[in-house]
C-alpha cells in the first residue's frame, strides 16, 4: 500500500490520506489488476485483501486524520467485504471511497450494507466526480460525507474558465448535500490558486507530496504556501464578487469609455495608458466636481481592512467607491461602500454567502467532528 496527503487548504495540515494499492507496474494499474479479477469471479475477494491491508495501517494513522480506502460497490453488496469491514466494529476516522462509474447489478444500492457501515463510524465519499457517468445521481443516492472532484477537472483549471464553472457547480451540488469537496491530482501552484479562489477546501496531488509507503507530512514551505494561497484566493472571490463597472477615461482624453458589464454613471474612473488608476470623478463626468486621488485596493485584500481604509479617510471622500486593482494595478472595477459594508454585515464574505464555501476548516474524524462544518 502507498498513502498520499489530503490538505485542509485553508490550515495547510494534512486532514487525511488516501490509500493507494500498488501491483507489479509491468502488468497495468490497479484498475487493470482489478478488472482482470473480477473477470475471474475473485474481484471480490482481491477488493476485500486491499480494504483490509489498507486497515491494518490505522495504527499508524496520525492524530486527527482520517483514511480513505478505495472500494466498488459491487465489492460492496458482496459478504466478502462486509466480513473484513465487519471484523472492525469502530470504523470511525475510515473514509469508503465509490468510483461513481462503478455500479452494482440491477442498479440497487446495498443500503443496508452502507447504513451499517455509517453507524460503526465510517464516512462515505463519491470518487472521479465529474468525469463522466451518473456523476450527480451518484451523489444523490449515497449521500456522501466526501465529494472527490475527478483530476482530469483538475488539470489546466487557472486556464479554463469552463473547467471551473464545472468544479464550481460540483461544489455547490455538493454543499446542498452536506458534503466535502475534495480536489485531487493538483501539480501546480497555479492550479492550487484558482481552487483557492473557487473555495475548494481540501486537496490532493503530487503538489503536496506523492504517493508513499509512509504516511508524510507537510513541509514549513508547503503549509506556508497553502495557507497563502487559500486566503489570497478566498479574499480575491470576496472582492470581486462586489466589484462593479464603471465607465473609465484614458489621461488626456475627454470622452469617458465603458469598462466591464454593468457600468455606472455615479464615477469615473482616469487611468493611464497601461490601465492604472489615477483619478476619480465620484459624480461623473457632468458632475462638476474635480478629480482627485482615488483608494487603490487589490483583489486579494480583506473586506474588513478595506472598508477600514474606506472609513478613515477625509470626510468629503469617505463614502466614495473604492478602486479596485489586479496584482499589477490595473484597474478592475469599483467596490461602493454601501456593498462593503453590507457584506461585513452579513458575516461572511460575499463568496461565501453566494457557494457558502469555509474556511479554517477542523477536520476531527477521531471524535465525529465532521458535521459540525461542512463546506460547500
Amino acid at each position: 500500500m502507498a498513502f498520499q496527503p489530503i490538505v485542509d487548504l485553508g490550515r495547510g495540515v494534512v486532514c487525511g490520506y488516501e490509500a493507494l494499492a500498488r501491483f507489479p507496474t509491468e502488468l497495468g494499474p490497479p484498475d487493470v489488476w482489478i478488472a482482470a479479477a473480477r473477470a475471474v469471479g475473485l474481484g471480490d475477494r482481491l477488493e476485500a485483501l486491499l480494504v483490509g491491508k489498507a486497515l491494518d495501517a490505522r495504527p499508524h494513522l496520525p492524530a486527527n486524520c482520517f483514511l480513505s480506502l478505495n472500494v466498488s460497490l459491487a465489492a460492496l453488496a458482496s459478504s466478502v467485504l462486509y466480513e473484513v469491514l465487519c471484523e472492525r466494529p469502530n470504523l470511525s476516522a475510515v473514509v469508503l471511497e465509490v468510483t461513481e462509474q462503478t455500479d452494482v447489478a440491477g442498479g440497487d444500492l446495498p443500503r443496508a450494507t452502507l447504513d451499517t457501515l455509517r453507524r460503526s463510524g465510517a464516512a462515505l465519499a463519491v470518487d472521479d466526480a465529474g468525469s463522466g457517468y451518473g456523476s450527480l445521481n451518484r451523489i444523490l443516492e449515497l449521500r456522501p460525507e466526501f465529494v472527490k472532484v475527478d483530476m482530469g477537472l483538475v488539470a489546466g483549471v487557472d486556464g479554463d474558465e469552463a473547467k471551473g464553472a464545472a468544479i464550481e457547480m460540483l461544489g455547490g451540488f455538493a454543499g446542498r448535500t452536506d458534503a466535502w469537496i475534495v480536489a485531487e491530482g493538483v501539480e501546480r501552484v497555479e492550479e492550487l490558486e484558482a481552487l483557492a479562489r473557487l473555495g475548494v477546501p481540501l486537496a490532493q496531488g503530487n503538489l503536496f507530496a506523492a504517493p508513499s509507503s509512509r504516511m508524510v507530512g507537510l513541509s514549513p514551505e508547503l503549509t506556508q504556501l497553502s495557507r497563502e494561497r487559500f486566503h489570497a484566493g478566498t479574499a480575491e472571490a470576496a472582492m470581486i464578487a462586489l466589484l462593479e463597472g464603471a465607465p473609465t477615461i484614458v489621461r488626456g482624453e475627454r470622452s469617458a469609455g465603458t469598462h466591464g458589464g454593468c457600468a455606472t454613471t455615479e464615477a469615473v474612473v482616469i487611468v493611464d495608458e497601461r490601465r492604472r488608476p489615477i483619478g476619480l470623478l465620484p459624480g461623473g463626468v457632468d458632475g462638476g466636481g474635480e478629480p482627485h486621488r482615488p483608494l487603490l485596493v487589490h483583489a486579494a485584500d480583506e473586506v474588513a481592512d478595506v472598508a477600514r481604509r474606506a472609513m478613515t479617510r477625509s470626510a468629503g471622500e469617505r463614502f466614495d467607491p473604492v478602486v479596485c486593482c489586479d496584482e499589477a494595478g490595473r484597474y478592475l472595477g469599483l467596490v461602493p461602500v454601501h456593498r462593503l459594508v453590507l457584506a461585513l454585515s452579513d458575516g461572511r464574505s460575499p463568496a461565501a454567502a453566494g457557494r457558502d464555501h469555509g474556511t479554517g476548516l477542523v477536520l476531527d474524524m477521531q471524535t465525529s467532528d465532521m458535521d459540525e462544518r461542512r463546506t460547500r
